[in-house]
């Protein structure tokens, strides 16, 4: 069993050094919170917000290309549709490496699709939170940056409804 010797400031604060840690360990966490009530009936993909007209994006720095993000979201969502009978949506995460551009990661071969169905045609409202994980090898130490994006079938789908906390932890895992 490897022993990891920690310096005297870094005993103080707990911090293990990076270079120290052992494979499979976090060296560092960054969460991004939105309580914004996105509301949107877009059957096109439109980006989760943390205020009116601001995409919610969390960002973290790699300290080595060989690590890897495990990213952990929980995002709150209630699609509703009144007087028809499908009330779904589809949910999409995207990573930047740097200043290049978003692309889809995690479930990239398909849309996840979310919501329900009532065979009565009256409507519906479904509350569902996602946590759907992914560990993201970017080989990268730009900045990396995540974001979501939602869309809908044409009724309404509404993200953070009353102050509801979205939340996604980027965890930087030592490769």
């Amino acid at each position: 069993m490897a022993i990891t010797r920690i310096g005297g400031a870094n005993a103080i604060s707990g911090t293990i050094p990076a270079a120290n840690a052992p494979t499979g360990s976090v060296v560092q966490t960054v969460s991004g919170i939105s309580t914004y009530g996105l509301s949107t009936t877009s059957t096109s993909y439109v980006d989760i917000e943390s205020a009116s007209g601001t995409t919610w994006e969390t960002a973290i720095t790699l300290s080595s290309t060989s690590n890897k993000v495990l990213i952990l979201p929980a995002i709150h969502a209630y699609p509703n549709k009144s007087g028809h009978a499908e009330f779904r949506y589809s949910l999409i995460m995207l990573g930047k490496i740097g200043s290049g551009s978003y692309s889809q990661i995690g479930d990239s071969g398909t849309n996840v699709r979310f919501g329900g169905y009532d065979y009565g045609s009256s409507g519906g409202i479904i509350g569902q939170s996602h946590s759907q994980s992914f560990l993201w090898s970017p080989s990268s130490t730009d900045e990396l940056k995540v974001k979501f994006q939602i869309k809908g079938n044409g009724g309404n789908v509404d993200i953070s409804p009353n102050n509801y906390r979205s939340v996604v932890n980027l965890l930087e895992i030592k490769g």
